[in-house]
């Protein structure tokens, strides 16, 4: 593997980052403006062409539709990019990501040809500021020059080993920290053949299979007789109360007995055999319907009471139905993000709290919502016609220091 040649940074922003113009500075973050699309993708330049159906968006990545209603947004699993449905004509839709729109609206791109791709700056794809949005090219949203995409960190990649004759340590080091005058093909080959590369015998640390690593995220010991386990009255597994899954079957002729699964989107998911076909099973719906000793009905719902979705023990699981999901305090508060609320009269009332905190300190109660989303309070907190007459000011996601710098008047209603 030939080494990748150093960067000058400062040319490589020159030559793969698109300079971040907006096209209407003036225009306050909340206001919405006609959604504008203009690359080369003709599914979404047909947004907004059919009168019936107009769509409005403002810099913080919210979007209206003509009858001044807010569109829920959504993360498409394993992309972790936040979509919207637009429709486009009567019976024709169009699944979007919401931080294309928001930079094509509002940030000028001098080569829509060469910077098409938008890039999250600080490489949440949930974050569609404005502000934390650029186009650049595919090289550039992908390198790690310039920070534009997050390195692994240290601690995670191999250590490569290089020893002598006598057994001493030579060599050691990561792919962060290659030495000039090694490549990481020839270490590969060298394992590979039992042969010296550069006068050592090489191997690899920190290296863990899909199961190790499983084992380690999930707390498992690695031995199966440190847990009592209980056959399954549906599928041929066996589980225990720590919520692992145990798994006996034959392979080129051989017994195999071992604790299954792998990890999607921060749940275990296990493949089974069901009357002929191979079904994926989520763990903590499988434990559910063993504690029942029956199946799951269609609404039903199993939470993870401490938030941790690996977490699948059998006192971690209780069944509820959406609502009562959503209702879960660790849930809700991991959806909303800080806020902080002032009164009238500029005093801090409270700072890096929850929506739903915040919510609860301006009307007294609990939403009305029935299913309390941080993103739903947020419509519900934010939106003037609420906040009109009452004592307190609420603000999102920013701190105390910068109050005075946005703030350029206040309006004050006196009663009589």
């Amino acid at each position: 593997m030939s080494k990748s040649k150093k960067i000058n940074v400062e040319e490589f922003i020159k030559n793969e980052i698109c300079p971040r113009v907006e096209k209407y500075p003036d225009l306050p973050e909340d206001e919405f403006i006609p959604v504008e699309y203009d690359l080369n993708n003709e599914n979404y330049k047909k947004i907004n062409s059919d009168s019936n159906y107009i769509y409005l968006i403002n810099k913080n990545g919210e979007i209206k539709n003509k009858n001044n209603e807010i569109i829920n947004l959504y993360i498409k699993k394993g992309h972790g990019y936040l979509l919207c449905k637009l429709y486009i004509s009567k019976n024709k839709s169009l699944l979007v990501r919401v931080h294309i729109l928001v930079a094509s609206t509002f940030l000028i791109n001098k080569d829509k040809n060469k910077f098409n791709i938008v890039n999250h700056i600080d490489n949440n794809r949930s974050n569609n500021n404005l502000s934390n949005l650029e186009f650049t090219t595919l090289i550039g949203n992908c390198s790690e020059a310039a920070g534009k995409k997050s390195p692994m960190s240290s601690d995670k990649r191999v250590v490569y080993v290089g020893i002598d004759e006598l057994g001493k340590e030579i060599y050691r080091f990561t792919s962060l920290s290659i030495p000039d005058n090694i490549y990481l093909k020839s270490i590969d080959y060298s394992i590979k053949n039992n042969s010296k590369y550069r006068n050592a015998i090489w191997h690899k640390e920190n290296t863990r299979t899909r199961e190790e690593n499983l084992y380690k995220l999930i707390g498992y010991s690695g031995n199966l007789n440190d847990y009592k386990w209980y056959k399954h009255p549906f599928y041929n597994v066996q589980i225990c109360k720590e919520g692992y899954v145990r798994y006996q079957y034959v392979k080129n002729h051989k017994n195999h007995d071992e604790v299954i699964g792998s990890v999607k989107d921060g749940y275990i998911r296990i493949d089974i055999k069901d009357n002929g076909e191979t079904k994926k099973i989520l763990v903590h719906r499988l434990i559910m319907e063993f504690i029942l000793k029956r199946h799951l009905k269609e609404g039903e719902e199993v939470d993870h009471i401490n938030n941790i979705k690996y977490d699948n023990s059998f006192d971690n699981l209780r069944l509820v139905n959406h609502i009562e999901n959503m209702k879960n305090e660790l849930t809700r508060n991991k959806l909303s993000k800080p806020t902080m609320v002032i009164n009238i009269f500029g005093d801090l009332i409270e700072n890096n709290i929850s929506r739903i905190d915040a919510y609860r300190t301006i009307f007294g109660r609990d939403s009305d919502i029935v299913n309390m989303t941080g993103r739903e309070i947020k419509y519900e907190l934010f939106s003037s016609k609420r906040i009109l007459n009452k004592k307190y000011l609420c603000l999102k996601d920013i701190t105390l220091d910068c109050l005075i710098n946005r703030i350029n008047c206040l309006y004050y209603v006196l009663d009589k």
